[in-house]
């Protein structure tokens, strides 16, 4: 089995760059997860566990400022590192790290300091964590890398947000999660009151896994709280 290793985002909408640095730190263990603006960024985020996000200051659409912005609401402890082309300016510095960045570099920063902040931020954040490359319950097995979920060896057919959901059951074990934080977890937005499209989910998903899904013995469910996952 492979070694977990810590998985981090790169958001960057110049390829060359975004390619050079996913590059340089592939090299020194981490896996690494890429997006080229916002949208994209949301979607790697509701599909993978992400320890930190690199994150570019100047991209198409929402900037990398008020993305941050969105991120401290929707992932209050996400570790996060601003990159700007427009080097270390004292204002939007400030305004970076005020909005809760954990480091504001300039692009032109040398390759193995920012390997140095990424491993710092990595060591002191509560929320960053290894992710294992396989991962067991029950007669199941997880594959991290492959994305793709195995029972006794032969592969379960999930759909991209099944996968998602598992994926967020498993690094939350024996948790209650609501569907407030399965939502925003999951799709990146705000829950609103009837919204069962958690439930729906859930129901497909224990079809999947459940022997009896009107029995479930992984995910079930806590009366007027949620969800929990038990391995």
């Amino acid at each position: 089995m492979n070694e977990p290793a810590y998985t981090l985002l790169a958001v960057d909408d110049d390829p060359e760059y975004r390619g050079l640095l996913c590059d340089y730190l592939r090299h020194y263990g981490f896996t690494l997860q890429e997006a080229q603006d916002g949208d994209t960024m949301w979607q790697r985020l509701a599909r993978y566990h992400v320890d930190l996000i690199l994150l570019d200051v100047m991209l198409p659409g929402k900037d990398g400022l008020a993305l941050l912005g969105d991120v401290r609401v929707q992932y209050p402890q996400q570790a996060v590192i601003l990159l700007s082309n427009l080097g270390q300016e004292e204002v939007e510095r400030i305004v970076g790290l005020e909005l809760g960045a954990d480091a504001y570099l300039a692009k032109s920063t040398s390759l193995r300091e920012i390997l140095a902040h990424v491993k710092t931020i990595l060591r002191r954040h509560p929320d960053a964590h290894p992710t294992q490359a396989l991962l067991s319950f029950g007669v199941f097995t997880l594959d991290a890398e492959q994305q793709c979920l195995l029972k006794e060896g032969n592969e379960v057919s999930l759909t991209a947000q099944e996968l998602s959901l598992l994926r967020i059951f498993l690094a939350h074990p024996q948790q209650t999660l609501n569907r407030e934080e399965l939502i925003r977890r999951l799709k990146g937005y705000e829950y609103q009151p009837f919204d069962r499209s958690i439930d729906v989910l859930v129901r497909r998903l224990r079809s999947k896994i459940e022997t009896d899904a009107r029995s479930p013995q992984h995910i079930r469910t806590i009366r007027g709280k949620g969800y929990m996952f038990v391995a």
